[in-house]
């Protein structure tokens, strides 16, 4: 799963995609709350309800009005989604954990560099190029390393509100920094994902405003 979701990552980044990059982390959260609900039996309350059905919203808005399905978007969502499964019901340890999935990516990933050392490419990359390179390994690695710590501490679906500044940060640098462009049915289809990032958090029964001013029971309780 997180073989596929660095994947569809990279693919989004190499094809001045990087706004399907954010959506897709942007839904990522959602998937949290559903998989939480439906497999951990985690409590879901109305404002969460209504969050992912505003991402759904927004989803669609982009796939019958854009392009077609937001794909790579989905396919980062939903692989780290499941990762984030798979990583609260593991009996490893997290670094153990880490450790033996990233042992498994390593012989495809070997393969691939040692393929790329063949082409005409890679004798042309300068020593600053391979570091930096080098250097995105590390900077991806940690957040994933604390990731794992998390995932078996606190509920999947809490897990998810500190997830919303990545994808803000890679919405700017695509449509800001990078100038990728942004048609008006993908503008309406973010807004329709703000909307439930905003009444996600809000609604969110670990936040302070959600233990002051509301008093929704949840829908479904843990058994």
């Amino acid at each position: 799963m997180i073989g596929i979701n660095w994947l569809a990552f990279l693919y989004a980044v190499e094809s001045n995609q990087v706004l399907q990059a954010s959506l897709g982390y942007y839904i990522n959260p959602l998937v949290n709350v559903l998989l939480g609900v439906m497999i951990l039996r985690e409590k879901l309350y109305v404002p969460q309800m209504v969050a992912v059905g505003l991402a759904g919203i927004g989803v669609l808005v982009m796939t019958i009005a854009g392009s077609g399905v937001p794909w790579i978007a989905l396919s980062m969502a939903l692989s780290f989604g499941i990762y984030g499964l798979l990583k609260k019901k593991a009996p490893l340890g997290p670094f153990e954990g880490l450790t033996l999935e990233t042992g498994i990516l390593f012989p495809i990933a070997a393969t691939y560099v040692l393929i790329g050392f063949q082409s005409p490419n890679a004798a042309s990359l300068s020593a600053l190029t391979w570091a930096l390179l080098m250097i995105g390994g590390a900077v991806t690695i940690t957040p994933l390393a604390l990731f794992a710590v998390a995932a078996q501490r606190v509920p999947l679906s809490t897990i998810g509100i500190l997830q919303y500044v990545g994808p803000t940060m890679q919405w700017i640098v695509g449509a800001i920094i990078l100038g990728e462009p942004v048609s008006t049915s993908q503008f309406i289809g973010f807004a329709f994902v703000w909307a439930g990032v905003v009444v996600f958090i809000a609604g969110n029964p670990t936040t302070r405003w959600f233990k002051s001013r509301m008093k929704t029971k949840p829908v479904l309780a843990k058994r």
